[in-house]
């Protein structure tokens, strides 16, 4: 398991085609303007580019806070026949965790936590 934090659109330069198995995004600036919607990193544009060091039927998980990005890639998920749509909880707090690695929180999941927000996770699946 490894970590990096760069610009998403450097990804080619530390990963080849199939290096990676599975993408966690982690409170991203939900890009609430609609004619930013293109920056969200669950625009399609972006889904291009896990794509390519993805390997086959790699992972993609998403946490946030924002109503409007969990909603966003709902739909940009049910709209990509290439993508399986595995797991989405608008609250996921609420019941019991389906995976133990979402009891990790990040600084900023602690401070929405405190503030009362809930919690939203999609798990989706790249086709082979």
């Amino acid at each position: 398991m490894a970590f990096l934090r760069s610009r998403i659109e450097k990804l080619g330069i530390y990963f080849r085609e199939g290096d990676i198995s599975e993408i966690w995004i982690t409170f991203p600036d939900p890009f609430l303007n609609p004619t930013e919607s293109k920056h969200r990193l669950t625009s399609p544009h972006f889904l291009d580019i896990y794509k390519q060091i993805l390997i086959p039927g790699g992972i993609i998980n998403l946490k946030t806070d924002d109503d409007l990005l969990y909603e966003y890639t709902l739909k940009v998920v049910e709209a990509d026949p290439g993508i399986t749509l595995l797991y989405a909880e608008n609250d996921i707090y609420s019941r019991p965790l389906i995976d133990p690695t979402l009891e990790f929180k990040t600084y900023y999941e602690g401070l929405h936590l405190a503030e009362g927000k809930k919690i939203k996770y999609v798990k989706f699946q790249l086709k082979d």
